[in-house]
């Protein structure tokens, strides 16, 4: 029978084919950290609209996009065609976020597959492919707690508040990197004090002094994160919402991510504007100027269902008015 790998994208993939594996591998194209996760929705719901929110929010063609869900949705309807599953991810949210999909997954389904599970705290796609196959030392059997953890977590994920992600961070079960994804998490939504999330706070401290352009800013930014996460892509989505507000908080930009626009989009050099340096310098509050529609998991954020992160305490806090 043959073996099946899941792992996070085609970077990864290209490299384990590169370094011989003969396995099938599935790489589960999706960034969870990004757009509406709702878990109410069934399964054929959530990829509806997953499929919607990936082509309308990075221009990419529908079409492209359906096409790698159905594959996977086939794919995991086959499982039992496989003798091993092997699950493959690196320690970051854009990874353990999927992780914890596939296991809440696989905790639902019966008879399940054999599944093993190898953690690396290493960038899979950056390994030099002839170090791959050391890796396989580090699998392991996945275990009836792995399955409860990973469920319980994406259950809070996905919940329409988001008050029991929080608990995570105390976590001390096998999924070890759970509690440093969930205090990424956290900073995912935005701050009290001043309405940024951290990748926005990170971000216009970078144009505090001069104007960039949207590369360089980018690379700027990915060295202030302890844990990488976020992708070309989706930062360029962040900045946008900086940009195409009713107090733009940067300028400069006026080309938007569509397909075959990526390469104008990062030549771009952008500046904060007035209202950008009173945010910044917390004068002003971000929320209070341009209100926010957002979603974060199974959480849709509004002016009217706002829940923000509080430094002082480290935790979320529900926020009743602007």
């Amino acid at each position: 029978m043959a073996e099946l790998i899941i792992t996070n994208g085609d970077s990864a993939a290209d490299s384990m084919r590169q370094a011989g594996f003969q396995e099938e591998i599935l790489c589960w194209k999706d960034v969870l950290h990004d757009g509406p996760v709702p878990g109410a929705a069934s399964w054929e719901d959530l990829t509806n609209t997953r499929c919607r929110y990936l082509s309308g929010a990075f221009g990419e063609s529908p079409e492209e996009v359906r096409k790698n869900f159905d594959r996977r949705d086939r794919i995991l309807e086959s499982l039992e065609t496989y003798e091993k599953v092997s699950l493959w991810f690196e320690h970051d949210l854009y990874d353990q976020l999927q992780l914890c999909q596939i296991l809440d997954y696989l905790n639902r389904i019966q008879p399940r597959p054999v599944v093993s599970l190898m953690q690396s705290e290493a960038y899979l796609g950056m390994i030099p492919p002839v170090q791959l196959p050391a890796l396989r030392e580090k699998v392991r059997p996945v275990t009836t707690q792995d399955y409860v953890d990973g469920s319980r977590f994406w259950k809070a994920f996905t919940a329409p508040d988001p008050l029991a992600v929080p608990l995570f961070v105390d976590y001390t079960g096998p999924l070890v990197f759970l509690p440093a994804i969930t205090k990424r998490l956290l900073q995912t939504f935005p701050y009290r004090d001043n309405g940024l999330t951290l990748t926005q706070r990170y971000t216009l401290k970078h144009l505090k002094d001069n104007a960039k352009r949207v590369a360089k800013l980018f690379g700027d930014y990915c060295r202030e994160e302890e844990i990488k996460y976020l992708g070309d892509w989706s930062f360029v989505k962040y900045l946008e919402e900086l940009a195409f507000c009713p107090s733009p908080l940067i300028e400069g930009y006026a080309v938007r991510l569509s397909r075959g626009s990526a390469k104008e989009v990062y030549q771009q050099k952008i500046s904060l504007t007035a209202a950008g340096r009173d945010v910044v310098q917390g004068t002003l509050n971000h929320l209070t100027l341009n209100g926010i529609d957002r979603w974060i998991g199974g959480t849709h954020l509004t002016p009217d269902n706002l829940y923000c992160f509080d430094p002082r305490q480290k935790c979320l806090v529900k926020v009743d008015k602007l």
